[in-house]
């Protein structure tokens, strides 16, 4: 693999909190081999179900939440998305809690709570950087 493509890949989880999914590694042209080498060497970590941490970058809630929503094609939701918006009575120790559309969640991933057939664009938005409900 490419220099370039390790670049490229950095400068995503940059934008991520220190993160990458694996799909979007996959997405970059990184085979499954080379994900699992990364792994082995420590240059990723594993962060949640397909979510990795690049080696250093410091572990945060933005951080948890975004791992989370890596690995789930959800949304932040419930408290979370309270701690996100900075909403009264909620502060960055919430866990992260996520909503996601009907049968597209992942099962494995212990961060979701309900799904949903009526999740709409309207209800949805990024803040910070992470996708989260609105406050309505």
């Amino acid at each position: 693999m490419a220099a370039g493509d390790w670049r490229r890949a950095a400068l995503l989880a940059e934008r991520q909190y220190g993160l990458v999914g694996r799909a979007q590694l996959r997405d970059l042209g990184f085979s499954d081999r080379r994900i699992s080498g990364l792994l082995h060497r420590g240059e990723l970590v594993p962060a949640a179900a397909a979510a990795f941490r690049v080696a250093g970058a410091p572990g945060t809630f933005h951080q948890q939440v975004m791992a989370a929503v890596l690995s789930s094609n959800g949304y932040a939701s419930h408290r979370a998305a309270a701690c996100l918006w900075g909403l009264d009575g909620f502060d960055a120790q919430c866990r992260a809690e996520l909503v996601s559309e009907r049968w597209r969640r992942r099962v494995d991933n212990p961060a979701i709570l309900p799904e949903t057939r009526g999740l709409r664009a309207i209800d949805t938005t990024v803040v910070d950087g992470v996708p989260v409900t609105t406050v309505v």
